[in-house]
């Protein structure tokens, strides 16, 4: 009787994991194959290194082996996708103690472009999501490196996970490389001795890297004759690069267009500080007061833009007034974490999720091109800092427990239902094409474009390029030329 009550604890302790697992799966199993999916699920995995070393691919060899494998089969891809999203808000919640639906939560009411390039495309998933998933995993065991709670004979585990994490976008194998490095230096400087465990995580980044931009693509990018990537050089091109990318995704993404964040954040700093207010001097309450003030007005700035994002359209050099205001709002932000935490045992956390959230938007500033699909994880960090403060404020969030199930109810429900009408109506026009293959001698077919385009990240396979890979994977006509037209109920 007691094994059995042993059984039902355990069972219980895991039911929210494994029912996170049933509807994640069955909620993916709705998400189309888009964009380059189509290619990848044309290409064969394969030992010979070759196979993975020409200029039409990259250095992305994991991320690569992920998109082969869930571009397959649906099942396989529902399958990994669960598991990976299920993981990651696993070590959110383990890392900051919030419970389970509050995470969920937060991953749902993602910016719609991120979510529909970063979860919803199988081939941003397999770069971006994964990825995530192994930054979280490294940064984790890099902790425990460097405050020696690890075994001597975690060498290999280390170096292993380390070199992998390398292996799937290029900006976080820079990173880890680089804060390896220096978390080697910090640790020989203040103990005068080496951390062995420490330097072999930092070796497992080094032939990451160099394994990585090895390939010949980044060869390609360095002298300037890759058509799709492309980095800053010189002075003027750098500052009009870091200018644009600014302005065009990084503030975008990581500040104004994650509404909820920035107005959850906002308001528990806004608690925290009112309820220690005393503990302040005078100065510190001053500059704090100004501070959280700006951050106010901002956070119903984003809002307002929100509801009508076409209210300043008019407005002459309001592309640049909205990046220079989510400057300000950094600026402010930065200034009141540090005066509201830096006496307080979570300095250390919040300073480093900065730090890491920093150094992985760095690279973003000087290459091309970037899009909603790489800051996935910035907005998992983003997540983690607010939850650290959540945990210290007087906001009873588990109050409004019913009400967050409700949410995330409704939210499931309309994702699946519009993700399951973009897949009967892809799997209609896929028979239409066929049908116009096989039975006519037509030269053009009209096809309408794809119904809620924002949900899906290139539903439609109008270049040549892409074009042909569909003709190839279905067996169609390749003199059928495809004319996309609007999409019409």
């Amino acid at each position: 009787m007691t094994k059995n009550n042993i059984n039902f604890s355990n069972l219980k302790k895991y039911s929210v994991v494994i029912f996170s697992l049933i509807i994640i799966f069955f909620i993916t199993l709705s998400f189309p194959y888009t964009g380059d999916d189509i290619s990848w699920s044309l290409k064969n995995i394969s030992f010979n290194f070759i196979e993975f070393t020409n200029t039409t691919s990259n250095g992305r060899y994991l991320g690569n082996i992920f998109a082969i494998i869930m571009t397959k089969n649906v099942i396989f891809k529902s399958v990994i996708m669960s598991v990976v999203l299920v993981a990651i808000a696993e070590i959110i919640k383990k890392e900051t103690g919030i419970k389970a639906y509050l995470i969920w939560l937060f991953l749902l009411l993602m910016p719609l472009p991120i979510f529909s390039q970063a979860i919803v495309w199988t081939s941003g998933f397999t770069n971006y999501v994964i990825s995530t998933l192994f930054l979280l995993l490294s940064l984790i065991l890099i902790r425990k490196i460097y405050n020696e709670r690890t075994k001597k004979y975690y060498y290999l585990l280390e170096t292993v996970l380390l070199f992998l994490t390398s292996l799937f976008i290029e900006n976080m194998s820079v990173f880890m490389f680089v804060f390896t490095f220096i978390l080697n230096i910090i640790y020989f400087i203040k103990n005068r001795k080496i951390n062995i465990n420490l330097l072999f995580a930092f070796f497992g980044t080094l032939i990451g890297n160099l394994v990585m931009f090895s390939h010949p693509s980044y060869h390609n990018v360095i002298n300037g004759t890759d058509t799709y990537r492309s980095y800053a050089t010189g002075l003027i091109g750098l500052i009009k690069t870091i200018i644009q990318n600014y302005s065009s995704n990084i503030s975008l993404y990581t500040i104004s267009n994650n509404v909820f964040l920035i107005c959850i954040l906002t308001y528990i700093l806004h608690i925290f500080y009112k309820d220690n207010q005393n503990k302040f001097s005078k100065k510190h309450q001053s500059i704090l007061n100004k501070c959280i003030l700006y951050m106010i007005i901002y956070s119903i700035h984003v809002v307002i833009n929100y509801l009508n994002n076409n209210w300043n359209q008019y407005i002459k050099y309001s592309y640049y007034l909205e990046s220079l205001s989510s400057v300000i709002y950094i600026i402010a932000l930065i200034i009141s974490l540090i005066l509201l935490f830096y006496k307080t045992k979570l300095r250390k956390k919040i300073f480093s999720i900065i730090v890491v959230i920093c150094g992985l938007l760095v690279p973003l500033f000087i290459v091309n091109p970037i899009g909603p699909r790489n800051f996935f994880m910035i907005y998992v960090l983003e997540i983690i800092l607010i939850f650290y403060i959540l945990n210290i404020t007087n906001f009873d969030y588990k109050k409004h427990a019913r009400l967050i199930y409700a949410i995330i109810g409704i939210i499931c429900i309309q994702y699946v239902s519009i993700y399951a009408y973009i897949n009967y109506f892809e799997y209609k026009r896929k028979n239409y094409i066929v049908y116009k293959s096989n039975n006519t001698e037509d030269k053009i077919v009209y096809l309408p474009k794809m119904p809620f385009k924002n949900y899906v990240w290139a539903g439609d396979y109008s270049d040549e390029f892409h074009s042909n890979k569909y003709k190839e994977k279905y067996n169609i006509r390749s003199n059928i030329e495809f004319k996309f037209i609007d999409y019409s109920s």
